[in-house]
């Protein structure tokens, strides 16, 4: 059946489907773009690591000691959960294979809580760096994350939007 929201798919945002269609995704802007790609570039899947304060379905770690009146006690330690996110990093393929773009397809983890943090500061890097960033959104979940203020993308359009592609160019 097709969607009844021509143009999106809302179902790509539960979280049930969203990992899925996000790697999918990336392996096929992969293999496209080595398709394109001369001979002096490659792009490659990497992914980056966020550690994430755990959720509340994942069990917390437990450890029992013995306190100076020798009374048992329990502590409960929450550890963080490792989340991995698929990029695309093109390369060049020189002995050097250098960074010259990467291709960030935001997720849920990006625009939310601590995972948006980590993403900001990972951002920052590359647009203080000379690395050319792309960054696509395809969420209407989560805070506003891609380096362009929303004003500017309303004063440019001028109009609300759903879904924004940012190509940030190195040393601009």
């Amino acid at each position: 059946m097709p969607s009844p929201f021509p143009g999106m798919d809302p179902w790509i945002e539960s979280p049930i489907h969203w990992a899925n269609m996000h790697i999918h995704l990336m392996t096929e802007i992969t293999r496209r773009l080595n398709r394109e790609l001369t001979e002096a570039f490659v792009a490659v899947m990497d992914e980056n690591v966020y550690l994430l304060p755990s959720r509340e379905k994942y069990l917390p770690d437990v450890t029992v000691r013995r306190t100076p009146n020798f009374a048992t006690a329990v502590e409960v330690l929450e550890a963080d959960e490792e989340v991995r996110e698929p990029f695309i990093k093109v390369m060049t393929t020189h002995d050097d294979r250098h960074v010259v773009a990467v291709i960030e397809v935001l997720s849920p983890v990006n625009k939310l809580g601590a995972g948006r943090e980590q993403y900001r500061k990972k951002q920052l890097d590359m647009l203080e760096g000379d690395v050319h960033l792309l960054e696509i959104d395809l969420l209407r979940v989560g805070q506003h994350t891609v380096a362009v203020a929303p004003a500017s993308l309303l004063s440019w359009h001028g109009t609300a939007w759903d879904y924004v592609v940012c190509l940030h160019q190195a040393r601009r």
